[in-house]
């Protein structure tokens, strides 16, 4: 569409829900896995995309407006499972007005949508905590996030070299 990303949703919004695009995305095996578990670029594009090339007749729109519906729908079947009475949104997603009016559908409780710095720089904020955490020698990298064995401390300090001012 000669867009970067879909702002606001707007494209999305635009477009109609496709039943069957959505049941077959629902029914992706990834959501019966119980957790810990993560989405990466590999598995979307091995398991994600090609559903949604299937309906590539179909348009832009209406993809966009399905994969939104799906989105939420995800969103809300986690925090279901959980005591949650309020979810903080963050990232590119907190910018989807679209996608955020789906979510409050889907959530009984309070979304939380921080300041546009926290948005842009949540990265940056969370790699300095892992830093403040390495540096403390606090474990970081946890077998309930990871299902890794044991946890750890996820990291190394390397020192660059300095650049002294000439007067």
């Amino acid at each position: 569409m000669g867009q970067p990303f879909d702002h606001n949703g707007d494209l999305g919004k635009r477009g109609q829900l496709i039943p069957e695009l959505l049941e077959k995305l629902n029914r992706l095996e990834y959501y019966k896995q119980d957790g810990p578990k993560s989405l990466g670029q590999e598995w979307v594009e091995k398991e994600f995309t090609p559903i949604v090339n299937l309906f590539s007749h179909q348009p832009v729109s209406d993809r966009l407006c399905t994969i939104y519906h799906h989105i939420a729908q995800q969103i809300g079947a986690c925090i279901s499972k959980t005591n949650a009475n309020s979810i903080l949104v963050t990232g590119g997603g907190a910018k989807n007005s679209f996608l955020i009016s789906l979510l409050r559908q889907q959530q009984r409780g309070t979304i939380v949508i921080p300041d546009i710095l926290t948005i842009d720089f949540k990265e940056a904020l969370i790699f300095a905590f892992l830093g403040v955490l390495y540096t403390n020698n606090i474990e970081s990298s946890l077998t309930s996030v990871t299902g890794a064995s044991i946890n750890s401390i996820a990291g190394v300090l390397s020192k660059g070299t300095r650049v002294s001012q000439r007067s």
